[in-house]
């Protein structure tokens, strides 16, 4: 049986099997900090309150690491906050109906959060969510909203390196060159 603390909340698993079994093993997460998950954020857009349990059927092969079918959900209620951001900005000012939206999703408290994740060995994200809650602005609007997202986790994670690695080259240069002076 495995276990373990992750992000303020319990990850476990009755065993995992590599290379995978024709069925899937199970990884079960439960009250995972949503707060600890969004400070995750290399640029912050979100800032998020409560806790996450999730049931995530994956399989561990040569190829990678899948999940099929994932499940998440909140456990109890949790909140929501649309962080002052260009690209949160860029987004809500592209079209003049997400104005009104964008000033309840602002703040809401979410009573309701389903999701389904898909992870291929390759990388692939893909999930879509199911959210339900109200505006903790003026009016209390009641709200739901579908959400999907795909994102090439490996690449990103590769573009993250990059950008650190470059970040870091760029530093050592400035401590070594405070006038900003190339050596020859």
């Amino acid at each position: 049986r495995l276990q373990a603390r992750l992000l303020g909340g319990i990850l476990s698993a009755e065993q995992l099997h590599y290379p995978a079994r024709a069925q899937a093993d199970t990884l079960h997460l439960s009250g995972l900090s949503l707060a600890a998950l969004s400070q995750l954020q290399q640029e912050p857009t979100v800032r998020l309150q409560g806790r996450l349990a999730a049931e995530l059927p994956l399989r561990l092969t040569a190829e990678g690491v899948a999940i099929r079918a994932g499940q998440l959900r909140n456990q109890g209620s949790a909140r929501l906050e649309l962080l002052p951001s260009p690209g949160v900005e860029s987004w809500l000012n592209s079209q003049p109906q997400l104005a009104q939206v964008g000033d309840y999703l602002r703040r809401m408290t979410v009573q309701k959060l389903e999701a389904r994740l898909d992870l291929s060995p390759g990388g692939q994200l893909q999930l879509d969510a199911r959210l339900e809650g109200r505006s903790l602005g003026p009016s209390r609007q009641p709200l739901r909203l579908n959400y999907h997202h795909e994102e090439n986790l490996l690449a990103l994670l590769a573009s993250l390196r990059l950008g650190d690695r470059f970040s870091q080259a760029l530093e050592r240069h400035l401590q070594d060159n405070p006038r900003g002076e190339s050596k020859p």
